[in-house]
């Protein structure tokens, strides 16, 4: 069925009296104000209304009378032109009369095969659309005969038998020579730190310049002065260990990616870094132990967690989880400070499970 199409089916049956219908579909009963079935003598109609690719599926259907019971199932397929490519388009190879895109295929086919996509292009700031000519069978097409200097816009539709989808649209791109540098990459992000080094991560520039990456170069500085390169070489790896810092110093890192044209933008600073020992979460308090239990409360009592996670233990927060509860929930909003702790209003005969977290300055 094509989608705006009715679904109209006639379903015949034997039976007698006229059976109750129920129809589901996955495994939930149909509600649906486009949606009727109407029982007549010996035929049973099924009616969706102005259909979409939503109603494909299968639909059960279960019929019964005083003597019995019956059922089945139907197969509905709608279909409709696809959903549009998915993007973003990427642009490789660009060179003064030709750049090459990319793209990917749409989330729904509408139901029957993608037959290929239709690639157009317009100057940057008009809305005048021309077709590229060909036809792109695959999720890639290079689009030739380009100006040199002039900046374009690309969009792509997908098409099945049943038509042309809504088109997605790339950002401008210029024609020019080849080997631009890359633009920025990720922000840096600090995975460890120590008081004389720093491991930094980042991700990959969305704009390559249309080469490969060849390596990264990363910077630092003091927060105040200059920006000093750490490397002489590229990096291939897309994290890095950068060594010579100075303890109690605030230190920030950037990354600039290269290619075959040179070196590109900086990325933005990561967060500024203190250089020190690196701290954590305290580990878990051990040996908790129910001390003294009554009507209607529990006195726990524990040790520090052999962990303190390089800073000063805070407190604990204790939780309590009745038995036919998922989660546990804090029960002091405040870390308490000794290594006993009484849980009062407690319901008598009720069971519960109780647990302490270590709280230091970075969390717990």
């Amino acid at each position: 069925v094509k989608a705006g199409e009715e679904i109209h089916v006639l379903i015949p049956f034997i039976g007698s009296p006229l059976p109750n219908v129920e129809w589901s579909k996955d495994g939930k009963k149909m509600h649906s104000k486009r949606f009727e079935s109407n029982v007549k003598p010996e035929l049973i109609s099924f009616y969706i209304e102005n259909s979409n690719r939503l109603d494909t599926g299968v639909y059960k259907i279960d019929v019964s009378n005083e003597f019995g019971s019956d059922s089945g199932n139907l197969y509905v397929t709608v279909v409709d032109r696809p959903s549009p490519p998915i993007g973003p388009v990427v642009y490789q190879n660009v060179e003064k009369d030709q750049i090459k895109i990319q793209w990917q295929v749409p989330d729904d086919d509408g139901g029957c095969d993608i037959t290929g996509y239709i690639i157009e292009k317009s100057d940057y700031g008009s809305n005048d659309w021309i077709a590229c000519s060909g036809y792109a069978t695959k999720c890639e097409y290079t689009a030739r005969s380009l100006t040199e200097g002039k900046l374009y816009v690309f969009r792509i539709r997908a098409e099945n038998m049943i038509g042309v989808s809504d088109p997605l649209e790339g950002k401008h791109i210029e024609a020019r020579s080849p080997y631009d540098p890359p633009g920025p990459p990720g922000q840096p992000q600090i995975e460890a730190f120590s008081p004389s080094s720093a491991t930094i991560n980042w991700t990959p520039p969305t704009d390559t310049g249309g080469r490969p990456i060849t390596g990264y170069f990363i910077e630092k500085r003091e927060l105040g002065s200059e920006w000093i390169r750490v490397n002489h070489y590229p990096s291939p790896n897309l994290n890095y260990i950068i060594p010579g810092l100075r303890e109690g110093a605030r230190y920030e890192f950037r990354v600039i990616a290269c290619n075959e044209a040179g070196a590109g933008q900086p990325s933005r600073p990561s967060e500024p870094l203190t250089a020190g020992v690196q701290k954590f979460p305290p580990g878990p308090p051990e040996g908790l132990n129910p001390d003294r239990i009554t009507r209607s409360t529990v006195t726990l009592s524990y040790r520090p967690p052999r962990n303190d996670g390089g800073a000063k233990i805070k407190g604990y927060i204790i939780q309590k989880k009745q038995k036919d509860k998922d989660e546990f929930e804090d029960i002091n909003g405040y870390p308490h400070s000794d290594l006993i702790y009484t849980v009062v209003k407690l319901t008598e005969n009720d069971e519960y499970s109780f647990r302490v977290c270590a709280v230091n300055e970075v969390g717990r």
